[in-house]
């Protein structure tokens, strides 16, 4: 009887581990979640460290007076290196020196008697000389904006006096230094946002100038590198941005594009590269993947995803491919 009892208790629990077993077999599966690439929007950009200078300032004169016939531009006229500003008239000045030469100056209005004597000071030669040493007209001496400009046609210019100046851009420039095997990647016209280190909450933009760049070699903690200063125009400036700061800056080298990304932690990798799990009739099955632009929290996928695609958002609670998984939001039997 006591035997029969045994028994009896015996296959009762064996009933009941059976019927449990398989919740809790299932009940300890690593529970996984689910993530899909997505389309991310992106700038390709270029970290890189600078000084603001001084915007290059060019101030056109001539060795000879002048007297100008014509002009060709006023303040403001953006002109590039060796644009024509006036031509010269060289005949008038000529005149000029002759009367100022002479001793008998009752011909000259009293306004011209200062520039006769002038004229006459500088060209101290026969007519024909002094042709060739008067220029047929000013140009101009660099790329940039023509700033104190106001002469009048007609108008005599000492010798040795500034006719106006040429301005690359506004009041500030940026003298950026970059690796010179990036260089190519930094088109003219590019963006440039950036900070003073002394105000890093204050922000300033600037545009990539057409000013052919300076290689040099720059000491490292390391050696030698190969780097290129590249000059950038700074928009607008105000009364914290001052020579010689020092700047942190990103150049945004490319249009915006858009990136199919997967986060971080969904990626594994191994001796054969990188890889994410699917999830195929419950068990994680490894897919091999190709890896670019690392972002924020982000990763590019160039290949072995496509958009839609589930995969497991956390690779490290797979222990290995083939294991059986429970997806998160299910529950046991």
């Amino acid at each position: 009887m006591v035997k029969k009892r045994i028994y009896a208790s015996l296959c009762v629990l064996l009933l009941l581990f059976s019927a449990a077993a398989p919740a809790a077999f299932y009940g300890a599966l690593p529970v996984c979640g689910l993530t899909a690439p997505m389309l991310t929007s992106y700038t390709r950009t270029l970290n890189c460290s600078g000084t603001v200078i001084a915007s290059e300032i060019a101030v056109v004169s001539a060795a000879m007076p002048i007297c100008v016939e014509k002009l060709y531009v006023q303040n403001g006229s953006y002109v590039v290196r060796g644009q024509k500003l006036l031509d010269v008239d060289r005949q008038k000045l000529l005149a000029l020196a002759a009367a100022g030469a002479s001793d008998d100056f009752s011909q000259l209005e009293p306004a011209d008697l200062e520039k006769a004597v002038a004229a006459a000071a500088s060209l101290d030669k026969g007519t024909a000389s002094a042709l060739e040493e008067i220029p047929a007209a000013i140009y101009a001496s660099n790329d940039g904006y023509i700033e104190g400009f106001n002469l009048e046609e007609g108008a005599f210019v000492p010798a040795n006096t500034g006719i106006c100046t040429v301005s690359s851009g506004g009041a500030h420039r940026l003298k950026l230094t970059v690796p010179e095997d990036r260089l190519g990647d930094i088109p003219v016209g590019s963006a440039v946002r950036f900070r003073p280190v002394a105000y890093d909450d204050r922000e300033y933009y600037a545009v990539v100038e057409n000013t052919p760049a300076n290689i040099r070699r720059q000491l490292t903690t390391t050696g030698y590198r190969s780097v290129a200063d590249v000059y950038a125009t700074v928009e607008a400036g105000d009364e914290y941005l001052e020579n010689g700061l020092t700047v942190t800056s990103t150049v945004l080298i490319a249009d915006r594009q858009q990136l199919l990304t997967i986060p971080y932690k969904a990626i594994g990798q191994d001796e054969n590269g990188e890889y994410v799990y699917r999830i195929e009739n419950g068990r994680a099955v490894k897919s091999y993947i190709v890896t670019g632009q690392e972002l924020e929290d982000a990763v590019e996928v160039q290949s072995g995803l496509e958009l839609g695609a589930s995969i497991v958002e956390d690779h490290s609670l797979i222990r290995s491919a083939g294991q059986l998984v429970r997806l998160k939001g299910e529950k046991a039997a």
